[in-house]
């Protein structure tokens, strides 16, 4: 039975207001789940006290006790209209404290009217700050008392407030019901404002629900109400959420075309705060794409703002946003950075919904990185919030996580009952994001146990998913997994045609515009599916196509930065396609050099040799050649001594249905070499094994043979130092035949560059100088 040597985690999708994201990683079946805030700006509807209380404020006569009650009426509105400056700036502890002065006024007066609508929000208050239960129990209190009152305006706001809470909840049908009873109550009064609201609100639930025709048509419904009303920040906010459910639908173009209308709107009427909510959900729609870069400039623009204007809510939220793009390039260390600074900023405000995510993308970060305990401490804590505040969304998220954490650790049924946890949580909220994140996870865990067809079953439900919603990057790792085991169960045909789609997907997220660091730490995360490809090729003896696959995975961020550097253009790095084997071959042939290349894979390695004439580098032509040639130069790898891996046991060359293609250091002391010089530039040549007889080793049979000198490495050298150095000696040499001169002096010049001992002082002379 064999086990998939890796799987990937996968991305998920957002969940809107704070969303939730996960991941699937070709390095041992890893789920990691990250989450990221899409903030989507949602109309939440209060009460104005200013004009209620005004209609309500003109007596006749005033007595010194009606005087009295008058002051503190004004008072009490004093400290709302306070309460609410603190709320547009995010400063909701302050305003929660502000509200309860102003509802103990509203209390000694007995305005009841006034306490229904504080409470109303300070309910909203505790929503922002994630206290959930606190906020429900508090809408509900200003409900009673508005019913009381026959405030039936008041009535229909409140209940479509408590609808945010469950929805915040993840409870979507009661927060329908709520929403709908709110709007039923609106249609009554035709109060087309608060009505277009509340469908705005219904819509959002229909998208988190993936139900987004219906998402669609309510948003729809309520622009062509605000717009009845020339309400164009309410426009702008609703042009935003549209294009948050064409982004959820993988549709870009379109969820791009309406951010921009909502900023442009913004803009206009200087609202700062929307303004930054919306770079956020552009940035967001770039990092789905895997537009890393643009991701970034936009999340940093709306970061800029936030911190400009002092709401500190959003600051840490785009503190975390950032932080999951850098967790996407797999630059871990900068995201726990970013993360670091928004939890910081979360537990000042405490906000608890922030505080829950951000614990859990740490964890996210430390399960990457294999720190399995600090993982399971992070996501533990955020697990704790989530129950806390009753999340029920994240509670399935970390869940999840922390079922990973279990299968990484080989504890598979532990990481299966997490799971099957997170999915029952996942199917009763309706959470599409959620159940198809956990489906491909529990995939993984099957494909390790080696029960391939339900694995398969679960990968193919999961990859449905992803591709409904939109998700690109997990559509990459669902369909590399599934390729890996097709591997497995050695369906090499099927396990290359999934490998190549996951390629396929997978290269549209390294964009041009990433920098050279990001497209390097990006690939390492998608490098596996590289492998498997030519695992399956080559088990089918496509191995030709396999040195394509190698070649196309070879060095991509180093030859494009290059291109730039040749062009003149650094700033613009263009995509150079990989070459074909034809191209290959015309390289050797044109350049009159022999190219060797390998690419290991677990215990096996595998190595093209294609010689100027086009022709692979056999044992017996290499042996052909030695004869006559001047200098021997190979900087193909040996392979290590089974019993000592610091020792060179053989060169590798082309193997053949004659011969195995390794030349042994046996066989090379009954070679005849005329050649002048040899040169093993690969690593570790020189080494062998200690005896009183000398070292043993490659070198010792090469001199044997006949070569006056040998060139040798002492240990592992980097492939670029290594081709400078390389480059730099021949041109000494033939300035001076002294060749220990030579490579001294190729060692100054590139130490220059390369300052580091392991960059140029590996390679000794052995023999004659």
């Amino acid at each position: 039975m064999h086990n998939l040597p890796s799987v990937r985690d996968i991305d998920n999708q957002p969940v809107n207001t704070l969303t939730l994201l996960g991941g699937l990683l070709l390095v041992h079946y890893r789920l990691k789940f990250l989450s990221v805030a899409t903030l989507v700006l949602s109309l939440f509807l209060f009460t104005s006290f200013a004009q209620s209380k005004t209609r309500r404020l003109v007596p006749t006569i005033l007595t010194a006790q009606a005087q009295t009650t008058q002051e503190l009426r004004e008072e009490a509105l004093q400290l709302t209209q306070l309460g609410f400056q603190q709320l547009s700036q995010s400063q909701f502890q302050q305003a929660v404290k502000t509200f309860e002065q102003a509802l103990v006024i509203f209390r000694q007066i007995g305005d009841r009217q006034g306490e229904g609508a504080t409470l109303n929000s300070i309910g909203a208050n505790y929503e922002n700050l994630g206290q959930y239960t606190k906020a429900l129990e508090v809408s509900v209190q200003a409900l009673a008392i508005l019913k009381e009152m026959g405030d039936k305006s008041g009535e229909a706001i409140t209940l479509s407030n408590i609808g945010k809470i469950y929805e915040s909840l993840g409870q979507y049908t009661k927060a329908l019901e709520f929403h709908e009873q709110g709007l039923a109550i609106e249609k009554q009064l035709a109060n087309q404002a608060h009505k277009g609201i509340i469908l705005n609100n219904i819509g959002q639930v229909y998208d988190k629900l993936g139900e987004y025709a219906k998402a669609l048509e309510l948003y729809q419904k309520a622009l062509a109400v605000h717009k009845q009303f020339r309400n164009q920040a309410a426009e702008g906010v609703i042009l935003s959420n549209i294009g948050t459910v064409y982004q959820n639908q993988g549709e870009y173009a379109k969820a791009l075309e309406f951010h921009q209308q909502a900023l442009a709107i913004h803009k206009q009427f200087r609202n700062q705060a929307a303004e930054g909510v919306t770079l956020n959900n552009i940035a967001t729609v770039y990092k789905n794409q895997g537009h890393y870069a643009k991701a970034l400039k936009f999340f940093q623009q709306g970061l800029a703002i936030h911190q400009q204007v002092g709401t500190k809510v959003l600051e840490g939220t785009t503190f975390n946003n950032i932080a999951a793009v850098y967790d996407d390039l797999g630059q871990y260390a900068k995201a726990l950075e970013f993360y670091q600074q928004a939890l910081a900023i979360h537990k000042q405000i405490d906000y608890k919904v922030g505080e829950g995510i951000t614990l859990n993308n740490i964890g996210v970060v430390y399960d990457s990185l294999g720190q399995y305990a600090k993982a399971l401490e992070s996501y533990q804590k955020a697990l704790a919030i989530r129950k806390q505040i009753s999340d029920k969304a994240g509670e399935g998220f970390t869940l999840n996580n922390i079922g990973k954490v279990y299968k990484s650790q080989g504890q598979y049924a532990e990481g299966l009952k997490s799971y099957q946890q997170a999915l029952a949580i996942h199917k009763q909220i309706r959470n599409k994001a959620g159940k198809g994140l956990t489906l491909s996870n529990i995939g993984g865990v099957y494909a390790i146990l080696g029960q391939y067809t339900k694995a398969l079953e679960f990968y193919q439900q999961a990859l449905a998913i992803h591709k409904q919603i939109g998700d690109t990057a997990g559509q990459g790792i669902t369909l590399s997994n599934i390729g890996v085991v097709y591997g497995s169960q050695s369906k090499y045909a099927d396990a290359e045609k999934t490998l190549f789609a996951a390629i396929k997907v997978n290269e549209t997220l390294r964009t041009r515009d990433l920098t050279d660091d990001q497209k390097i730490s990006i690939f390492e995360t998608q490098a596996s599916t590289y492998r498997f490809l030519q695992k399956a090729l080559i088990a089918q003896n496509k191995t030709n196509t396999a040195l394509e696959i190698s070649e196309r995975s070879r060095a991509r961020a180093f030859i494009e930065l290059l291109a730039s550097k040749i062009s003149g253009n650094i700033d613009n790095q263009q995509a150079i396609k990989p070459p074909n084997i034809e191209q290959i071959k015309q390289i050797a042939k044109v350049q009159n050099a022999t190219l060797v290349e390998y690419s290991i894979m677990e215990s096996k390695l595998y190595i093209w040799v294609i010689k100027p004439t086009g022709k692979d580098a056999t044992k017996a032509a290499f042996k052909e050649k030695l004869s006559t040639a001047r200098i021997i130069h190979l900087a193909t790898h040996g392979l290590l001594d089974d019993a000592d891996k610091s020792i060179p046991s053989a060169i590798a060359l082309t193997p053949t249905s004659n011969d195995d293609g390794l030349l042994t250091p046996a066989e090379i002391v009954d070679l005849k070499i005329n050649a002048e010089l040899v040169v093993l530039s690969a690593c570790d040549t020189g080494r062998g094994a200690i005896t009183g007889d000398g070292v043993v080793g490659l070198s010792r049979s090469l001199i044997t043979a006949g070569a006056p000198s040998v060139i040798v490495s002492l240990w592992k050298v980097p492939d670029s130092a290594t081709s400078e150095l390389m480059t730099e000696f021949y041109q000494q040499w033939e300035q001076n035949p002294d060749k220990a001169v030579a490579l001294r002096n190729a060692m100054l010049i590139t130490m220059k560059k390369h300052p580091q001992p392991v960059n140029w002082a590996a390679f000794t002379l052995i023999g004659e100088s």
